[in-house]
C-alpha cells in the first residue's frame, strides 16, 4: 500500500563550522532533537541538512524517516528546500518549537510558518541561510498559506477582508521573489515555479471576486511587481476579444495605443494581433501597459502588411481559424474592439460580427482610412474572393449596398460604419471630415448616432518611471524635447529657423533634443545648417523609457500635421506628454484640436516669429 503523502515538509539546517567548540555542536545537536521530536507527530516530512557529518549517536536518536543530508556552506537551505516532498514546508533553526496551535495546522498543510516548496526552492537558489533573514520559525515569506491570515502582535487578525487575508500575503511573498537573482537555468525555473505557486491562491480568489481585479492591478502596481503572470490569473476569464493587427511588444502607435484602451477599458480581453518583426522591431517592456487585462495573445505569423489584400486574407482566415478551431474555439465574447490602422483589423472584426451577430463590435478609427494627410484618396485595392463575398453578403443583410468598386480603404470604412455596433473616433474633427466624405446619407446619419469622440488614454505615473533613462542633459542649459517622425509635413522648420536666427547669448541657453527614425540622415542636415551646438539628434527610444524621458525635459514640442482645410488629426504624442508633468509647446494648424488644448506654450505651424518668441521666453527660465 502506498504511504501518503505528508503534509508538510520542515527543514532544519545545521551551520556546522569547523572552528566552533564542540559545547557548541553539543548545543545544536540538542536543540535539532528538541525540534524534530516537537513537530514528528504531525507526520511531517523531517530534513536535516549539515556541513558535517551527523554524529551516530545524534542520528540514532533522530525520529524514524528524518532525512539527514550534507551540504555546503552557504547551500544548506538549497540542499532542504530541494529535498522536500510536501507542496508547503518549514524552515525551523534547531530547538525552535512550534506551538500546539501551529502544529495543528500542520498537520493539515496549512497554517502559519509554512511557504510553498517552490518558493523556498527558489529563495533558496541564490541566497544562503543567514540571507532568509528569518527568526526562530524561519521564512519572513511564510505570512502566506493555505488558509492563513495576516496577524498583528497577539494573533489577531488584521483584516476579515479576503483580498487582505487572501491576495495580501501572496503579494508580500512575490515583493520577496522580486529580490531573487537567477544566475541559472535552474534557478530561474525554480522561480518562475514559486511565483505560479503564489499565484494559484490570488487566481482562486479572482474566480470567486472577480470585482477584485482592479484593485489587485493597482496593488500590484504599486508594489513595482514585475514577475506576475497575468495570463495564469485570467485565464479563461476573457469576455471580450480584440482583434489588432498591430500590438504590443511590437513598437507602433497603433499597437500601444491600442494596448491603452484596453488598460482604460478595464475588462480582461483575448488578443489576436499580427506577427510584425518585418516592418517593427519589439520592445518586450511595453507589454506592461496591457498585461493586466490580457488573457491569452495569440499572434498570427508570417509577414505583415499594411495594405495588401493577401496579407489582410491571411490574418482573416489565421484569425478566424483561432477563434472556430484553435485555442479560442467554443468561446463567445460579449465585445469585439478593433482599431484601424491597420485596415486588417477591421475586416478581421467584420466577418466576426457577420459571424456572430449578437456581439458588440466596437471599431475605432486613428486616423482617415479613404484620405492620406494630405487628403488623397490613398492606393490599395482588393480582390474578389471568397472573403470579399462573405463581406459583401454581411453589407446586404444589414440592408447597406456594397461598394460597386474594389478600392481598400473606402470598404473597410463602409464595413464599419455599417456593421459595428459603436465606433470611436480620436477627435471631433477627424468624425466630422471622414463623414464629409461618407457618400451614404443613411450611413452618415448611422455614424453619428453611435459614435463618441475619445482622444488618446494617458497612461497613470508608476509607468513614467518604470524604466530610468540615463540620457545626459547640460544642467547650464534649458531642454527641449521632441519625438515623433520627421515628416515632410511635420518637420519641426519653423523651429530650426527659429533657432538659426536666435541672437547668440539666447542660442547657448537652450538645446533642442529630436529623437526620431533614421537619426544620422537627419543629423547630417543639422550639421549641415549649422544647428549642431543647438539641436541633438538622436533614435528612438523604447516606450517605456521614453515615458520617462519626457519628465526630465523642461518643455516638450507637439506639432500638427500640415493638413489643408479642417484638420482630422490630434498627435498621439500629446497624450503621453500630458502625464508627465512637463510643459508643452504645441505648434499648430488654426482651428485644429491640438490648438484648442491648454498648454503652457502655443505657436502656428510655418509661423517662425512665433517660435523664436516662445524659444526666447522658455531660454529665459531657470535651467
Amino acid at each position: 500500500m502506498l504511504e501518503p503523502d505528508p503534509p508538510v515538509s520542515v527543514v532544519v539546517p545545521l551551520d556546522g563550522a569547523p572552528s566552533r567548540p564542540d559545547s557548541q555542536d553539543q548545543g545544536q545537536h540538542e536543540g535539532l532533537l528538541t525540534t524534530l521530536l516537537a513537530v514528528a507527530p504531525v507526520g511531517a516530512d523531517l530534513v536535516v541538512t549539515s556541513v558535517d557529518p551527523v554524529p551516530a549517536r545524534v542520528a540514532s536518536a533522530l525520529p524514524a524517516g528524518t532525512r539527514t543530508l550534507r551540504a555546503a556552506p552557504g547551500r544548506l537551505l538549497a540542499v532542504g528546500a530541494a529535498a522536500a516532498r510536501a507542496p508547503f514546508c518549514a524552515v525551523l533553526l534547531p530547538g525552535a518549537v512550534p506551538d500546539q496551535q501551529t502544529l495543528a495546522g500542520w498537520a493539515e498543510g496549512r497554517g502559519e510558518g509554512l511557504v510553498p516548496t517552490a518558493t523556498l526552492r527558489a529563495r533558496a537558489g541564490s541566497d544562503t541561510t543567514a540571507a532568509v533573514r528569518l527568526p526562530g520559525l524561519v521564512p519572513r515569506l511564510a505570512t502566506s498559506s493555505p488558509g492563513s491570515t495576516r496577524r498583528a502582535a497577539g494573533g489577531q487578525a488584521t483584516s476579515d477582508d479576503p483580498f487582505d487575508t487572501v491576495v495580501g500575503p501572496r503579494l508580500d511573498a512575490l515583493a520577496e521573489l522580486e529580490a531573487v537573482s537567477a544566475p541559472t537555468d535552474e534557478a530561474a525555473a525554480a522561480l518562475q515555479d514559486a511565483v505560479a505557486v503564489e499565484l494559484q491562491p490570488v487566481r482562486a480568489h479572482l474566480d470567486t471576486h472577480p470585482q477584485d481585479h482592479a484593485r489587485l492591478v493597482e496593488e500590484v502596481e504599486a508594489r513595482g511587481l514585475q514577475r506576475v503572470d497575468w495570463s495564469l490569473l485570467n485565464a479563461g476569464r476573457a469576455r471580450e476579444l480584440a482583434l489588432l493587427y498591430c500590438f504590443t511588444p511590437w513598437n507602433g502607435t497603433s499597437g500601444l495605443v491600442a494596448a491603452r484602451r484596453i488598460r482604460a477599458r478595464g475588462a480582461v480581453v483575448e488578443v489576436v494581433a499580427q506577427a510584425m518583426d518585418n516592418l517593427r522591431g519589439r520592445d518586450e517592456a511595453s507589454r506592461a501597459i496591457a498585461a493586466p487585462y490580457v488573457a491569452g495573445q495569440h499572434v498570427v505569423p508570417g509577414d505583415a502588411s499594411f495594405a495588401g489584400w493577401e496579407g489582410i486574407v491571411r490574418f482573416v482566415r489565421s484569425s478566424t481559424r483561432i477563434l472556430e478551431e484553435g485555442p479560442l474555439a467554443g468561446r463567445r465574447f460579449d465585445t469585439v474592439y478593433s482599431r484601424a490602422m491597420f485596415p486588417a483589423s477591421h475586416v478581421a472584426a467584420a466577418r466576426y460580427k457577420i459571424r456572430n451577430p449578437a456581439v458588440h463590435w466596437r471599431a475605432e478609427f486613428s486616423d482617415p482610412l479613404s484620405k492620406d494627410v494630405h487628403g488623397e484618396p490613398r492606393p490599395a485595392r482588393l480582390r474578389d474572393g471568397e472573403l470579399l463575398r462573405e463581406l459583401r453578403g454581411g453589407l446586404e443583410a444589414a440592408g447597406v449596398e456594397a461598394p460597386g468598386h474594389l478600392q481598400l480603404f473606402p470598404w473597410v470604412e463602409q464595413l464599419a460604419y455599417a456593421l459595428a455596433d459603436e465606433i470611436v473616433f480620436t477627435n471631433a474633427n477627424q468624425r466630422d471630415y471622414m463623414l464629409g466624405y461618407c457618400p451614404d446619407p443613411a450611413l452618415r446619419s448611422r455614424v453619428e448616432a453611435i459614435s463618441t469622440v475619445s482622444h488618446h488614454p494617458t497612461l497613470p505615473p508608476p509607468f513614467y518611471r518604470r524604466e530610468p533613462s540615463s540620457y545626459a542633459l547640460d544642467p547650464e542649459r534649458v531642454h527641449i524635447g521632441y519625438f515623433g517622425v520627421f515628416y515632410a509635413t511635420r518637420g519641426l522648420t519653423e523651429v530650426t529657423e527659429a533657432l538659426a536666427g536666435l541672437p547668440a547669448a539666447v542660442r547657448a541657453r537652450v538645446q533642442l533634443h529630436v529623437f526620431t527614425s533614421g537619426p544620422e540622415e537627419i543629423e547630417e542636415g543639422v550639421r549641415a545648417a549649422g544647428l549642431a551646438d543647438v539641436v541633438k539628434v538622436n533614435g528612438y527610444r523604447p516606450f517605456l523609457e521614453f515615458l520617462h524621458l519626457t519628465t526630465r525635459f523642461d518643455v516638450l514640442v507637439v506639432n500638427d500635421a500640415d493638413h489643408e482645410g479642417v484638420n482630422p488629426y490630434l498627435p498621439s504624442k500629446l497624450s503621453d506628454y500630458l502625464g508627465s508633468g512637463t510643459d508643452i509647446w504645441a505648434i499648430s494648424q488654426p482651428g485644429s484640436v491640438l490648438s484648442r488644448q491648454q498648454v503652457a506654450h502655443a505657436s502656428s505651424l510655418h509661423d517662425v516669429a512665433g517660435a523664436t518668441e516662445v524659444l526666447t521666453r522658455i531660454a529665459g527660465r531657470r535651467p
